[in-house]
């Protein structure tokens, strides 16, 4: 009963974050698209905006509260949550994950050469290597190792490449007047950078499966925001005919990227655990002994 109310928490949880970066990622939509004036200064007064902020700031303080319940035990169970083994929809998932960075490579390395920007060369290379690490990566959490292992050490390419995406793009909008164009974005990276690097941290065996599971729900808020956002204008754009380019077509594909990785992990937390070998045997070396221990005498 506990364990069936444990899963339940855990999912209401994802679940909560989910529908309310969907419905935050609407407005995003609809801010981005009329709360600014020709010269890209916010619209004073907009509905959306204020929508928006208000619905970010509540959510960042719940699940602020949510996160010191959680790392104190009181939210769930002691060994609640913890990554199962791996089946076929997170496998499923992690490769269209690596498709949809695939895709965002393509795009950042045909701008950066038409460009000739080696700062978006590197970016889209770094980004290449995370799109193939990626199955990788998440098929390793399950065996989670309490040292260095290849996958591990690998893992933190996907970090740098999160760490330097942020960069890239605090260094295109930094200049925009209009701090709201910039912030929530901003935010979707960060969160992202903090689910990879739970991960990795986790393979490394210096993170629990908890702060995975967490940062995998922020991501859900903040993540979603942005990519239901830009994707709704980047799907806008394309369909008037606008050029790639101009489109913002790789956001979209490493919000989606995000996403999809998001959603390939959270089927671990509700998967049976993976036996462990090394208990298995411990177990059953004191299975003899215990056996063959003699009752003393009932006097």
């Amino acid at each position: 009963m506990q364990d069936k109310l444990s899963k339940f928490e855990k999912a209401a949880l994802l679940l909560l974050m989910l529908l309310a970066g969907i419905f935050g990622g609407l407005i995003r939509y609809f801010h981005l698209k009329y709360g600014f004036d020709a010269l890209g200064l916010a619209v004073r007064g907009n509905r959306h905006a204020v929508i928006l902020a208000a619905l970010f700031a509540l959510i960042t303080l719940a699940f602020a509260v949510v996160i010191v319940l959680a790392l104190t035990g009181r939210l769930f169970p002691k060994d609640a949550v913890a990554v199962g083994t791996i089946g076929a929809p997170t496998i499923l998932l992690s490769a269209l994950s690596a498709l949809a960075a695939a895709v965002g490579t393509i795009v950042t390395l045909a701008s950066a050469v038409k460009q000739l920007s080696v700062w978006g060369m590197l970016n889209g290379i770094l980004f290449f290597a995370a799109a193939i690490l990626t199955v990788p990566v998440v098929r390793k959490l399950s065996v989670r190792s309490d040292s260095a292992s290849p996958i591990g050490t690998a893992s933190l390419i996907i970090v740098f490449w999160s760490c330097f995406r942020l960069i890239e793009v605090y260094r295109t909008v930094s200049s925009t007047p209009s701090v709201s164009v910039y912030f929530y974005d901003l935010a979707a990276l960060i969160s992202l950078i903090l689910m990879f690097f739970g991960c990795a941290g986790y393979l490394y065996g210096r993170s629990g499966a908890m702060r995975v599971y967490l940062t995998v729900a922020a991501y859900l808020f903040f993540g979603t925001v942005s990519l239901v956002g830009k994707g709704g204008l980047c799907l806008s754009a394309l369909f008037s005919g606008a050029p790639v380019a101009m489109a913002n077509v790789t956001d979209v594909c490493v919000y989606l990227y995000g996403f999809l990785f998001a959603l390939a992990v959270i089927p671990t937390f509700f998967a049976p655990r993976r036996a462990d070998p090394v208990a298995e045997l411990i177990q059953a070396a004191a299975e003899p002994e215990e056996s063959g221990k003699e009752e003393p005498p009932v006097l």
